[in-house]
């Protein structure tokens, strides 16, 4: 699940959230926005099961992303849209209006 909420005219707060059954492993979120950097950017697991990050970024952009679980897998939001990427792979869209 993604939650975008704008905070000013340049900023926006996004909620990344995956739910108890998704992922096992911790996670990370990866993507434009923390320059592909597996560790900048870890889940965080909550007591009811889910994982949750939360980033700023500028808005008015769009912005690819995936998951990366600490097993090694990449994955997409199951609730995002996708594209392929330069080197054919999917990722996951973020829009940030």
């Amino acid at each position: 699940m993604l939650n975008v909420k704008s905070s000013g005219k340049k900023d926006a707060k996004v909620v990344f959230e995956l739910g108890p059954g998704e992922s096992e492993h911790h996670v990370s979120v990866v993507g434009d926005f923390n320059s592909w950097d597996p560790y900048a950017t870890p889940m965080k697991r909550r007591r009811d099961g889910t994982q949750r990050a939360k980033i700023k970024v500028r808005a008015g952009l769009t912005y690819e992303f995936k998951y990366l679980s600490d097993d090694g897998t990449w994955f997409c939001d199951p609730d995002a849209e996708t594209r392929l990427s330069a080197e054919g792979e999917p990722n996951s869209v973020l829009r940030v209006d």
